[in-house]
């Protein structure tokens, strides 16, 4: 038996001739080299092309009819197809129980905060935040008077005192 390299990224999915990733129970053309080197160097070339990916050096065995043999992989060769299609079944509904949970948990919270922002206002406070208003207003007002005196009267001294 022969050790060869070969390329599997974060998902699971192994690098194939053609360059897409496939999961290996899909294709029998996978990439694989003899020299580590050469898998070193595709691993590089597409980090470059997609920073997202994340590629790992994975080994395999060649048997002597020309099979792969995987070492370290999760998911058997030789998966039927209806295997795969209940797993990813499985794995969808898990996805829907998930999203179904957390629109629920969203409407829980909104119900248990009010919305301060969207209450309706009656007359009343209405009123109150009017004359609320008015007072700082006039309250502004005799600052900017006081102010315009206090400078009056500075001008006066420093006209007295030269």
């Amino acid at each position: 038996m022969t050790e060869v390299f070969l390329l599997k990224n974060q998902h699971g999915n192994f690098l194939e001739k053609s360059g897409e990733w496939v999961n290996p129970t899909q294709s029998k053309s996978l990439y694989r080299t003899l020299h580590k080197d050469e898998a070193i160097n595709q691993k590089v070339e597409l980090a470059v092309k997609n920073a997202d990916l994340r590629v790992e050096i994975t080994t395999g065995q060649v048997g002597p009819e020309g099979k792969l043999i995987l070492q370290h992989c999760d998911i058997p060769l030789e998966m039927p197809a209806a295997d795969i299609a209940a797993a990813a079944e499985e794995a969808s509904s898990l996805d829907r129980e998930m999203s179904q949970s957390d629109s629920e948990q969203v409407a829980e919270q909104e119900q248990a905060e009010p919305d301060l922002f969207n209450q309706p206002t009656t007359s009343q406070d209405a009123e109150t935040a009017s004359a609320e208003l008015h007072s700082i207003d006039s309250s502004t007002d005799n600052i900017e008077e006081n102010n315009e005196e206090q400078r009056e009267n500075s001008e006066q001294s420093s006209l007295f005192s030269a």
